[in-house]
Order: C-alpha cells, then structure tokens, then sequence
C-alpha cells in the first residue's frame, strides 16, 4: 500500500452538484474519505448523505496515487465554477420577458 495523502478540492463538477457523497460513491471507488467539507466559510463534518454544492472545498484524505483521480472527478477547476450557464441566463431573461408583459 501506498503513503496517504490530503488534498483540498474545489468542487466544480455541475454533474454531481446536489447529489449526496453516498451517490456519488468515492468511498467505493477509492480508497480515499472525504473528512471535511468547506462551504461559505462554514466547517462541515460529512456523512453519507451530505450533499455537496458547486464551490464547497473537499478535503479528501486517501492513497496518494489516487487523490489526482478523485481531483479530476470532483472538477477542482475555477474556470468551470465561474463559465456562465447559459442556458439559465436565457431562460431566466425570457421568463422576465414574459412576467413583465403581463398587465
């Protein structure tokens, strides 16, 4: 076995915002725990069924040939957090569009 290793990730991955660290399923793909999440400045202990959101900081503690894997998983990439969705802008003008031409 491999030394361990920590690692601080930046979630940035939309596919897996809101599902649960359980759905997720790191705990059976890697030998790697999440230990603590980080979110508006606030520390979280997680379980199973925390879920976790865009921006939250994972601290994954894990086999140190594998954190890289988990890395690439969980996105760890501002550029992604911060590219607009453009689809939801979109959709969020033409709804005002249309709730402003109601009498």
């Amino acid at each position: 076995p491999g030394p361990l290793g920590m690692i601080n990730i930046l979630m940035t991955n939309q596919r897996i915002a809101g599902k649960s660290i359980q759905q997720i399923g790191i705990y059976r793909r890697y030998p790697a725990n999440v230990t603590r999440i980080y979110r508006s400045g606030m520390k979280i202990l997680p379980t199973l069924q925390t879920t976790l959101e865009l921006g939250d900081t994972l601290r994954v503690v894990g086999k140190q040939e594998i954190l890289n894997d988990v890395k690439k998983e969980l996105g760890d990439s501002i550029n992604e957090l911060v590219k607009p969705n453009i689809i939801s802008i979109f959709l969020g003008i033409f709804t005002g569009i249309i709730l402003g031409s109601i009498p």
